[in-house]
């Protein structure tokens, strides 16, 4: 019986797809805004869920002609507010584990997100790191929330590429560098890349994207002391 309650749209660009590929959408998306990116990056089974909370013009800052999705409501830079985090946490969890009941058997699965999406994918990273092969964030970061913090306290290896657009405002530097050095400490392989754009237009990291999966699927796991990698 399936867990998740998200609506999908699944897509396989090849009979032998070389890996599967979650793609979650940023806030105002819908399972739409990724689907043009799965297929540019590669022959992949790309799935992608839409958030359950349509957004909220009134509480959140949106304009009324607004029709998108939302992960969570944001308190801060770096702080959703608690409960809608925790609510969208768990149910892209809950996906993630239907989704590999149903692949072939030793199939790689990646989690990709952008914006809200990659800030969920990211810590999913510290949570699931066993349902998963690794995890894109474009755009994304570690979040902060009081009291709470990753379950998983060594992520033996687990590989994590931040895509981080240096001209986002909204997105400091210096968060997406504590991201990088809370997952190293945990004992993840982390690569920052920079990629300006990426913020607005998340096919501006197509190409980084492509590469790093591919280069994941041709090496074996890395030891849980490699060293973070930053460029």
């Amino acid at each position: 019986m399936p867990r998740s309650m998200l609506v999908y749209q699944e897509i396989h660009e090849s009979s032998a797809q070389a890996a599967t590929l979650i793609g979650l959408h940023g806030s105002g998306g819908d399972l739409d805004q990724l689907v043009a990116f799965g297929r540019e990056i590669g022959p992949f089974q790309f799935i992608a869920p839409q958030a359950a909370r349509p957004v909220s013009p009134v509480t959140q800052g949106y304009p009324a002609s607004s029709d998108g999705y939302t992960w969570y409501f944001i308190q801060e830079i770096g702080r959703p507010e608690p409960a809608t985090f925790g609510e969208g946490l768990w149910l892209v969890e809950q996906f993630i584990y239907d989704v590999k009941q149903r692949q072939p058997p030793g199939q790689p699965m990646f989690l990709m997100g952008y914006e809200q999406g990659a800030v969920l994918s990211t810590t999913l990273a510290g949570v699931v790191p066993e349902s998963l092969s690794g995890v894109v964030s474009i755009c994304g970061y570690l979040p902060e929330i009081h009291g709470w913090s990753l379950p998983v306290e060594h992520l033996g290896g687990f590989p994590v590429l931040l895509v981080h657009d240096p001209g986002a405002p909204d997105i400091p530097q210096a968060l997406v560098d504590k991201t990088v050095d809370e997952l190293g400490r945990r004992g993840a392989v982390v690569q920052m890349l920079q990629v300006p754009g990426a913020r607005h237009n998340p096919f501006a990291a197509a190409p980084v994207v492509r590469d790093w999966i591919k280069l994941q699927m041709t090496i074996p796991p890395q030891p849980a002391d490699k060293s973070v990698q930053s460029s």
